[in-house]
């Protein structure tokens, strides 16, 4: 039905079917960003649902990585830095959202708040699937110095 509503340039019926299938599947995150972009004439509506894809899964690290890079899209770097936080904390066993936090924190030119996160990539012993963190890291460390100056 979507694809057969975005052929006829059906925008209400488009915004309608897609709130169907975000009420069927809540935890189907691909659907909000979807709905985001019909709301692009309503600042307000689109902004609930952007916030909307961290409400369907609060805990779960997916939700705060796709409204980070949003965020991190829309410029809006300090909200996007709030995602990696919660990304870094919810898997804190994974580098995934230190690594996040670091490139957004060198972004803002956080640089106290970036060596500390860079520093707790360094000496966190990472289990071996994880075989990118030490040239990432590495890399990270590297834009540091070379930012900080």
């Amino acid at each position: 039905l979507l694809e057969a509503y975005r052929k006829l340039g059906d925008r209400d019926r488009i915004i309608a079917q897609l709130l169907r299938l975000i009420d069927l599947q809540p935890r189907q995150l691909e659907w909000y960003p979807q709905l985001a972009a019909q709301y692009s004439a309503d600042a307000l509506q689109q902004e609930r649902a952007y916030t909307s894809i961290v409400e369907a899964l609060p805990h779960e690290t997916e939700s705060h990585v796709m409204l980070a890079a949003i965020r991190e899209k829309q410029d809006n770097w300090n909200a996007a830095i709030a995602h990696w936080q919660a990304v870094a904390e919810i898997r804190n066993l994974e580098p995934t959202g230190l690594i996040g936090l670091a490139k957004a924190q060198l972004h803002q030119q956080q640089w106290i708040d970036a060596e500390q996160t860079i520093l707790r990539l360094e000496i966190t012993e990472w289990p071996e699937r994880f075989e990118t963190v030490q040239e990432e890291t590495r890399q990270l460390r590297w834009e540091l110095s070379r930012r900080r100056k």
